[in-house]
């Protein structure tokens, strides 16, 4: 014991016994002993190897019994508790050796733990080498956490004191592991065969029995590419579980156990080209999915399919559970394949005017060379070699046939290769084609230029409108796409529908998809007016919508733009806010994921003296709202803020006073919040509208967004406002030419507000006559009525039929009656690429790419660039960003030309190594790679996309490598950078032509 009071250990070991022998060839050898006394044993084993290197081993044995006094012990009030195994199986007895501190008897609770106290007991333990038996139980599989807390009382005046030991037991989990069996009647079948897969499912003794198996059959090439997304189900049940018990006291500290890592979370048809009955075109990467597949009483099952058309080896997956949660799993292998076979190679896609080049690889299975006859037949694409080839074939080989081919201005390239020999025949659409019967897509070398005109006639008379075309343009695409909404009503389910398939599937988009059609069925219901289409989207989107939203959400209870992103907290409000209505609206919601993200939001809860940014100050008052809406208001930081609102937005004092009329109606505070908005309106011909001074960009702010979230404000404290009804008008004619608003977000607040409006007013009462007239001539006329409130009215008129010479007169008109009509115009002209120059609207973007040998790219070895490039050769693509101000939410898309393929390095099939993400010359002095500011990358089919939720003021640089895989001429599509909320911030670089050489 030292002046502290602290035990202080000092050692004398004494040799008790020792041995010289050599070892077996094996390299052991048998050495053993009897102690004559309790306590600790350390066994120390010393070898040379003929070259005489040593070697030395240890081992620390505790052995209980007459002798022992006090056991060297770990600090502060710890105990190592000693096993007798070093695993065990249900039904064993573990002999537990505690080695207590104490000299005097001590009481013992004895629990066995893991998600919670399985067991306890209290026991009396004499001496300081007690031993406890705990017998072993089939729950305890894989494995428990065995505690041992003593406890001394008084003893001679000396204070009460603890010791606290655990220890983790491995109990072994063979009998909850169903013996599965599985096999297909036979080994290997062609496309199209009927395959019958039988199952057979035993218990641990090889008992049959009845459990629930789910079926997926997937390409193995595809499966090859990347790690499986989930553990097997006795991994996922059964593996190492963590201890999630505490177990704590005044006198000391316990053990809390150790927290392991737990696993994370085509079309049918037929052909007659050269006698050909079937053509392949059918090329899934999943053919079979079943999820409820259930043994009989002697635990077998049958599963019945039919192989697509793919030629290559397919992997049936099953697994099972019982109904007491014993689980199993098995995968086979069946190769699909023919004996003589054709294999298109082709880009994923096309740009109008390619010169390019396809290929079709011959397979020869049969044990006789055969003379072939290969065959393309082209839609879309002008064949520009001969179309046909005739080879021999040797057996058992193959050999590749190319064709070179010049794209046409289409929508897609339709190409079918045959091969007929031998008495046998193959026919295949390319196997990467992602349209119609695996047709190939067809891109636009051109620029595409939109012009929008909109407006309201809210009673009866005419409206003209003058369109004038461009003085270049191509004739073969645009068009003028006239849309009538005879309602407001109909004018949001345009909206509505456009959000159902957002461009990029965000954890805004999916909370602006559901959210809006919640709000808008459940006004129609106010208005007991029914529509079917609606319900029907509504349910077929929200539950996948909680899904993704359950899946996205961190840790931390908060959500990030993608799942790579940090948690964000604004858009973590925006979730929220979405989850308490849909709860308010009798959706079944997990209160869980409500709980987490409303403690992850008042964690970030600060006084507003102490927050010095505006954007700051803008979030946090659109998290209170949230906060209130969820039943989590914070009245005393609201008054305080609305108190101090010189610094906030707009849409924040707007969002404000709906939080303080929530948790205080009537509140003082709310009438200046009113007052500031009242006084800000912007008044013009088109309606009133709201514009902040300084868009907050961090919060996606919009001038669309504060005026919607004014207009709602208003409605929901000032409903006689003379400013609502014209704010509506603004905010429909602010749509953008598709019907809906400039992005996923202003969409959503937009309609959430019409949706106030329409509950409010009744605004989808409608009664008159409208037409619609382009130069003289009707285009459409109808009569808006109660039944059909609905239904837009869209008009498409080719570019080709307007005027090029003299403006096109648009006129729309409407009679007397109750309602307004609602109209918007867009004119979309293309023109050719050459004419379209690199523009920079805040974000100038470029692309270049190099030569690469595998080890240039970095700043002191640039690598060479490469105007050209040939078959087989690596390049490596370089895209520049210039950014002059800090940028949130970006998008960068670069595409490729056709005749390329991006190497993807997060893929297992791809090389280790590869190209290095370059710093910008112009960021030496940031300290910063470039690469490190994307939070999401994409390479899709056609190109390459990078995400970045905020990226300061720069210039970056991100490289990656391309293989050059088939020769041709290819137009190459500009690179695009853009910000997603804010789409006046936008920069394209200049489009090219780029040759592949054989």
């Amino acid at each position: 014991m030292d002046d502290e009071g602290l035990i202080a250990w000092e050692s004398d070991a004494t040799l008790v016994n020792q041995i010289s022998h050599p070892t077996s060839e094996d390299g052991a050898f048998l050495f053993s002993f009897v102690p004559e006394k309790g306590g600790t044993y350390q066994v120390s084993a010393t070898g040379t190897d003929p070259a005489g290197r040593q070697t030395v081993g240890r081992l620390t044995i505790w052995v209980s019994g007459q002798g022992v006094g006090l056991w060297r012990q770990p600090p502060a009030g710890r105990m190592a508790l000693v096993p007798d195994r070093e695993s065990y199986q249900p039904g064993d007895v573990a002999r537990i050796l505690v080695p207590s501190p104490f000299q005097e008897a001590a009481t013992a609770l004895v629990t066995i733990e893991r998600g919670e106290v399985l067991t306890h007991q209290v026991i009396q333990v004499e001496g300081a080498d007690a031993m406890i038996e705990v017998p072993i139980r089939d729950l305890y599989a894989p494995n428990v956490f065995l505690t041992v807390t003593l406890i001394r009382p008084v003893v001679n005046g000396d204070p009460a004191a603890l010791a606290v030991g655990m220890i983790e037991l491995p109990v072994a989990a063979d009998a909850l592991e169903l013996q599965v069996t599985l096999a297909p009647d036979r080994a290997q079948a062609g496309p199209g065969e009927d395959i019958t897969y039988q199952l057979e499912a035993l218990d641990a003794q090889g008992q049959p029995v009845q459990a629930e198996f789910s079926f997926a059959l997937a390409d193995l090439a595809v499966l090859s590419l990347t790690d499986p997304n989930s553990p097997s189900p006795f991994e996922a049940f059964y593996s190492r579980q963590p201890l999630r018990v505490r177990t704590g006291a005044s006198l000391a500290i316990s053990g809390e156990g150790i927290r392991e890592g737990i696993p994370g979370d085509g079309m049918g048809g037929g052909g007659g080209e050269m006698g050909i009955l079937e053509v392949r075109r059918e090329f899934p990467d999943t053919a079979y999915w079943n999820a409820s597949v259930v043994t009989d009483a002697l635990g077998q099952a049958q599963v019945d399919l039919t192989l697509p058309d793919s030629l290559t080896t397919w992997r049936m997956d099953t697994r099972g559970v019982t109904i007491d949660t014993l689980v199993g799993s098995a995968t086979v292998d069946l190769i699909s394949t023919k004996d003589l076979l054709v294999r298109p190679v082709t880009p994923r896609y096309f740009t109008a005017g390619d010169a390019a080049s396809v290929a079709a690889v011959v397979h020869n299975n049969t044990s006789n060379e055969i003379t072939v006859e290969t065959q393309l037949v082209a839609n879309g694409a002008e064949i520009t070699s001969s179309p046909s080839h005739t080879a021999t074939v040797p057996a058992q080989g193959q050999m590749r046939f190319e064709w070179s081919l010049v794209v046409q201005d289409v929508e897609f390239v339709d190409l079918t290769f045959h091969v007929t020999g031998g008495g046998l025949r193959d026919a295949s659409k390319p196997t990467i084609g992602s349209t119609v019967d695996g047709a190939l897509p067809v891109l636009r070398y051109s620029a595409p230029d939109t012009i929008a005109t909109a407006g309201i006639l809210e009673s009866s008379g005419e409206r003209l409108e003058a369109i004038n075309l461009p003085r270049r343009f191509d004739a073969t695409q645009g068009e003028l796409m006239t849309t009538l909404d005879p309602s407001l009503g109909s004018a949001m389910s345009t909206a509505l529908d456009l959000l159902e398939n957002p461009k990029y599937l965000s954890t805004e988009a999916v909370v602006s998809r559901f959210l809006p059609n919640l709000a808008t069925y459940r006004a129609l219901q106010d208005l007991n007016l029914d529509d079917p289409s609606l319900q029907s989207r509504l349910k077929r989107t929200l539950d996948d919508s909680l899904q993704f939203l359950r899946s996205r959400q961190g840790s931390d209870g908060g959500w990030g733009w993608w799942s790579e992103s940090p948690s964000n907290p604004y858009l973590t409000a925006y979730v929220l806010y979405s989850l308490a209505v849909a709860r308010d609206a009798g959706v079944e919601v997990s209160e869980g994921m409500i709980d987490t993200a409303t403690n992850y939001l008042l964690a970030g809860i600060i006084s507003p003296t102490m927050i010095k940014e505006p954007s700051v100050k803008n979030r946090q008052a659109f998290v209170l709202y949230a906060l209130a809406v969820a039943g989590e208001g914070d009245l005393p930081t609201a008054r305080q803020m609305a108190a101090e609102r010189g610094e906030l937005n707009l849409w924040a004092r707007a969002l404000l006073a709906q939080t303080l009329a929530l948790l205080s109606p009537g509140d003082e505070l709310i009438s200046p919040l009113l007052s500031d908005l009242e006084a800000a309106a912007v008044r013009s011909s088109t309606g009133a509208h709201w514009e902040d001074e300084t868009i907050d960009r961090w919060n996606m702010g919009s001038s669309v967004r504060t005026t919607a979230h004014v207009l709602q404000t208003l409605i929901a404290l000032d409903g006689d406002n003379t400013l609502i009804p014209s704010t509506v008008r603004w905010l429909v004619a602010a749509r953008e030419r598709d019907g809906a608003w400039s992005s996923t977000h202003e969409t959503a607040w937009a309609i959430l507000a019409l949706t106030d409006w329409l509950k409010a007013s009744g605004g989808l009462e409608a009664n008159y006559d409208y037409s619609l007239m382009l130069n003289g001539e009707i285009l459409t006329s109808g009569t808006a009525a109660p039944g059909a409130l609905f239904s837009s009215v869209e008009l498409a008129t080719p570019i080709s039929e307007l005027l090029a010479d003299q403006p096109n007169q648009l006129s729309v008109g409407r009679g007397p009656g109750d309602g307004a009509l609602y109209y918007t115009a867009h004119l979309t002209v293309y023109r050719p690429i050459e004419d379209v120059q690199a523009s920079s609207r805040g974000i100038t973007v470029q692309r270049e790419y190099f030569h690469y040998d595998g080890f240039c790219g970095g700043i002191e070895d640039p690598c060479p660039p490469a105007p050209s490039a040939v078959v087989g050769e690596d390049l490596l693509a370089r895209v520049t960003l210039i950014v002059p101000s800090d940028q949130y939410y970006l998008v960068v898309e670069d595409p490729y030309p056709a005749g390329m393929e991006a190497i993807d390095t997060q893929l297992l099939t791809t090389p280790t190594g590869g190209a290095p993400v370059q710093l910008a010359e112009a960021d030496l002095l940031r300290g910063g790679w470039g690469g490190w500011w994307f939070t999401r990358v994409s390479f899709d089919d056609d190109r390459l996309r990078l995400f970045a939720d905020y990226l300061p003021a720069g210039t970056y640089q991100y490289t990656y490598l391309t293989r050059a895989v088939l020769p041709g001429e290819y137009r190459v599509l500009p690179p695009r950078a853009w910000a997603v909320y804010f789409p006046e911030v936008y920069g394209q670089g200049a489009g090219r032509v780029y040759t592949i050489q054989p």
